[in-house]
């Protein structure tokens, strides 16, 4: 199967206009805030205790009835028995029954960029996500992203055409202009971090439930900043420098145990080729092929076509090329 590769020049405005990639365990939000790359990290099991725990309502005065209901084919007089008797025992309307999925960390990196435009990409088959931009000396850059398949690590790769320095910074929600807005509840108050400098740089986020560690290991030290860490990464010219991130929980607020030692650096081929054997096989086995031959233009071209009732030829999602988007037209 050839690599599907979708490919958007947009501006990102915001992180819902984001990249996603994850492998089951550890998922990232790559997205863009004033110019800089955030990398905004979540784990399966870190969930944000935001929301009331009442005790399970007492329903036995009518469970009865509401089994006669739904036997006699009355659902609605079933719901109303339901949640009358819910708000009898203190329920509140619009209780919320799960916590939010948390951000255990935000990397922000920092990058020289001219004028050129952001090109960004997703690869399905090695799920791994790109930005390319140009330097401010015009020369080509690029940050990729994959998270290997069942592992709680992310992996990251800068190249540059010139030799440059990026600064990093690592903190819960990134800097204070870069922290999600979901919409919902502030959640800061729930999550405490601390941090820790040195060869490698540890943000522990935790909460009354769970604790999540992450590692973030680069060749030059880590620095703290308050609730954050600072690093810094070079690039040499017309080369490509990598470093991992770990993500840990625990369950309770002790903190977990560091992991095993990582190299700092990572073969991104490596990487890829076990991407390709694990994560790819699943992309391939949920191909829905139509039958049809490749697709030319942007996806919102096809999709303007779609809403006129236009026929696109016979689209497919199996096949070669790329498949690149624009802007949604006005």
């Amino acid at each position: 199967m050839t690599s599907p590769i979708f490919e958007t020049r947009s501006t990102p405005t915001s992180w819902e206009d984001g990249l996603v990639v994850g492998s089951g365990r550890v998922g990232v939000v790559v997205h863009e805030e004033r110019g800089r790359h955030v990398l905004s990290i979540a784990h399966e099991r870190f969930f944000v205790p935001l929301h009331p725990r009442p005790a399970a309502p007492d329903l036995r005065p009518v469970l009865a009835d509401i089994r006669r209901a739904v036997t006699a084919g009355h659902p609605r007089r079933a719901g109303e028995l339901l949640t009358g008797r819910t708000r009898a025992c203190g329920y509140p309307d619009g209780l919320v029954w799960t916590d939010p999925l948390g951000i255990c960390a935000s990397l922000v990196v920092t990058p020289r960029r001219g004028t050129g435009t952001l090109r960004r990409e997703i690869d399905l088959t090695h799920g791994e996500v790109t930005v390319h931009w140009q330097d401010d000396d015009g020369g080509h850059c690029s940050l990729r992203v994959i998270t290997p398949r069942d592992q709680e690590s992310v992996c990251v790769a800068v190249e540059s055409e010139h030799e440059l320095t990026l600064p990093l910074e690592m903190s819960l929600g990134g800097s204070r202009d870069t922290v999600l807005d979901t919409g919902g509840g502030d959640g800061s108050a729930a999550v405490q971090v601390t941090v820790v400098g040195g060869r490698c740089g540890r943000l522990t986020a935790t909460t009354n439930q769970v604790t999540a560690v992450v590692t973030a290991r680069v060749p030059a030290p880590w620095h703290p900043d308050g609730a954050s860490l600072t690093s810094r990464l070079v690039v040499p010219a017309g080369g490509r420098s990598t470093f991992r991130i770990d993500v840990q929980t625990v369950a309770g607020v002790d903190a977990a145990a560091p992991g095993p030692e990582h190299p700092d650096t990572v073969s991104w081929a490596d990487v890829r080729a076990r991407q390709a054997s694990t994560h790819g096989r699943l992309v391939e086995t949920s191909v829905l092929d139509l039958d049809g031959g490749d697709v030319e233009g942007t996806t919102e071209h096809l999709w303007a076509a779609a809403r006129r009732g236009d026929p696109p030829g016979r689209p497919t999602t199996r096949g070669t090329g790329t498949c690149r988007t624009e802007p949604w037209p006005d």
